[in-house]
This record gives structure tokens, C-alpha cells and sequence, in this order.
């Protein structure tokens, strides 16, 4: 699991990256603030890269596809912005789902609750919340230290997630 984790890592680098960037830019208030992306990795090399409209049109078309390469010697993360609630109230975050595509699939879904503010980095990134596993015993210590390996692995999203980051 441990190149799945890292990858997860190293997505959520990115993500936080591109959020910091987009939510410079005046988007209109429908416009998601970070498009979807979904991430092939087989080992340690990025197998491909799918954003946005090179993705399947929907979320379950992207579930047939990931079933469609399994069972398969590969990781795949999938990134979208959404708003979820915690404690009674609607917040923005960065949902990350995470596959092995093994059979039975090992995953898990990360959360990464943020707010807009106002200043450089526009953003402000809160601690990553775990909301399902399955197949999988989820152990923050370990996961942690491979997380921040992938997360490392980009350097300028490490750089905006170390700016940003709140617990």
C-alpha cells in the first residue's frame, strides 16, 4: 500500500498547488475551484494523467473503468473539489479517493477541508480526515510518514501545503 499512500501524498501536493493558483484567478462562483483528476500509477512511475474532459463524463464511469482495470498491479487516485459537512456545517475540500487495483480493491477516501481567505496563499488547509477504507487497516502513523514522502515529492505543492496547512 505504501506506493498507493505515496501518491496520495503526492496528488494532495498538487492539489493544494492548483487550488492556491485557481482560487487567485476570478472565477465565476459555479466553476469548481479544482478539477477533477485521475492518476494511473503502476510501482513508481505515473502510467497517465486524466484531467477534467479527458476523464469519463461521470463518477460512475470512472468506478466502470477502474473495475475494468482490475484486477491490475496499479494505483489510482482520483481528485475532485466538493463540499462535504462537518459538524453540522457545508465545507469545501479536497476529496481524494484512493485505489489498489487488486482483487478484492483496496481503498480509501481522504478528505482535505479548506477555506478561502483572503491573502497569499488564498487558502487555508486543514488536517486530512479519513471517511472510509475498505480492505484496508488505516494506521495514521504509518500512513503519515509515507503521505509526506509523496507529498515532499512535489515541490512547489509542498511548498503551498506547508504555507497553508492548519489542524
Amino acid at each position: 500500500m505504501a506506493p498507493t499512500i505515496e501518491l496520495v501524498g503526492s496528488c494532495a501536493a498538487e492539489a493544494a498547488h492548483n487550488l492556491a493558483q485557481n482560487l487567485k484567478e476570478d472565477l465565476p462562483a459555479d466553476e469548481p475551484v479544482l478539477l477533477p483528476s485521475l492518476v494511473l500509477k503502476k510501482g513508481h512511475k505515473r502510467q497517465a494523467i486524466l484531467y477534467d474532459t479527458a476523464l469519463p463524463k461521470t463518477f460512475q464511469d470512472i468506478a466502470d473503468l477502474l473495475d475494468k482495470l482490475s484486477p491490475a498491479d496499479l494505483d489510482a487516485v482520483l481528485v475532485k473539489d466538493g463540499r462535504i459537512t462537518f459538524d453540522g456545517k457545508k465545507t469545501d475540500a479536497v476529496i481524494i479517493e484512493a485505489h489498489h487495483l487488486t482483487r478484492p480493491r483496496i481503498s480509501f477516501t481522504l478528505v482535505i477541508p479548506y477555506e478561502k481567505i483572503a491573502g497569499d496563499p488564498p487558502l487555508r488547509l486543514f488536517k486530512p480526515k479519513l471517511v472510509s477504507a475498505e480492505n484496508f487497516e488505516f494506521d495514521w502513523t504509518a500512513f503519515n510518514d509515507v503521505f509526506l514522502k509523496g507529498l515532499e515529492s512535489n515541490a512547489e505543492g509542498a511548498k503551498v501545503w506547508n504555507a497553508c496547512r492548519r489542524d
